[in-house]
């Protein structure tokens, strides 16, 4: 080992490209104990760095390769983290959102509202149901597509011209909902 003006020189002289000895950091008393070992008998690391700066300089230390942390990290803020298998629940809260997410955009797309430009006949049997098509409104009411409404229930006849509600149920847009323009029934005005 060597010391130099500005640093400490690990020096192997037993032919191998990078040392094999650890130079290590012990404090004694009535006993020792290591506080800090370091190691660098594998190749430098070669991948690009780029570090956040902070707004005013500051001091720094870096380290060019993995720091194995026994304790933990305290920081000024009274704050410590001395484990990141938090990060796993983190990574399970982000898959469980995204899943979430999901759920929700299909739950909203299970919904769908518009008009049907041609009237859908009540079927004679829920079994062979009659269908026609659902021109979809987004919600600035413009046009957004178009479904199949498939008409199940053989009481209802969905006037041309109708605003239809409609739910996705096993695979099928089924009516909710539709305007009962010009009919008999009291309850639907």
């Amino acid at each position: 080992m060597q010391f130099r003006a500005n640093y400490i020189d690990v020096v192997d002289l037993g032919g191998n490209n990078y040392p094999n000895n650890t130079l290590t950091f012990t404090f004694s008393g009535n006993d020792y104990a290591e506080l800090l070992s370091l190691n660098h008998a594998a190749n430098p690391m070669t991948n690009n760095v780029s570090y956040f700066p902070p707004i005013v300089p500051r001091p720094h230390a870096t380290l060019h390769g993995d720091l194995r942390l026994r304790g933990a990290i305290r920081f000024s803020d009274a704050t410590s983290l001395s484990s990141a298998s938090f990060l796993n629940n983190i990574q399970n809260l982000e898959t469980g959102l995204a899943q979430t997410n999901n759920n929700v955009s299909q739950l909203f797309s299970s919904f769908v509202e518009g008009y049907v430009t041609d009237k859908i006949i009540a079927p004679a049997n829920a079994s062979t149901p009659s269908q026609g098509v659902l021109y979809l409104k987004d919600q600035n009411w413009q046009d957004s597509g178009e479904v199949v409404l498939v008409n199940r229930d053989i009481t209802s006849v969905i006037h041309a011209g109708s605003y239809v509600i409609a739910m996705r149920v096993n695979n099928e847009y089924r009516p909710i909902w539709i305007s009962a323009k010009d009919t008999n029934c009291v309850c639907c005005r």
